[in-house]
């Protein structure tokens, strides 16, 4: 079997294997996919991804296994298991050095009143 024979077979396997993993994921309930989001994205990410690289160099080593796109997937995931706080704290940080007036017109603000209208907010004297 040629590189390209190859290759186009492994893209066939993954293919089935991500279309395998949709069906399975469409008997599922909702809060269950929900808990599912990351694994879910990362298929998504190596199923996409995968769809224009050159796999030539890889197919002969995932094709020994029966589902290349669980086992990239769960890599993907491994090497993506970082410690957030710190990005966090970081958006935290700079979400409280902005203040509050500059997220009050696009986020509601706990009892927080419309600002009357003018006819509302009658004469004042100067």
């Amino acid at each position: 079997m040629t590189e390209r024979e190859k290759e186009t077979k492994l893209r066939e396997r993954v293919k089935a294997n991500y279309d395998a993993y949709i069906r399975q994921l469409q008997s599922k309930p909702a809060p269950d996919l929900i808990e599912m989001a990351s694994e879910i994205a990362a298929a998504k990410l190596v199923y996409n991804t995968m769809a224009d690289m050159d796999l030539s160099g890889y197919a002969d080593f995932l094709l020994q296994f029966e589902n290349p796109l669980e086992l990239l997937q769960d890599q993907w995931i491994n090497e993506n298991l970082i410690d957030h706080r710190e990005a966090v704290d970081h958006v935290l940080w700079g979400i409280w050095n902005k203040g509050i007036d500059y997220f009050a017109e696009e986020y509601a603000l706990i009892g927080a009143e419309q600002e009357p209208s003018t006819l509302e907010q009658g004469v004042t004297m100067c």
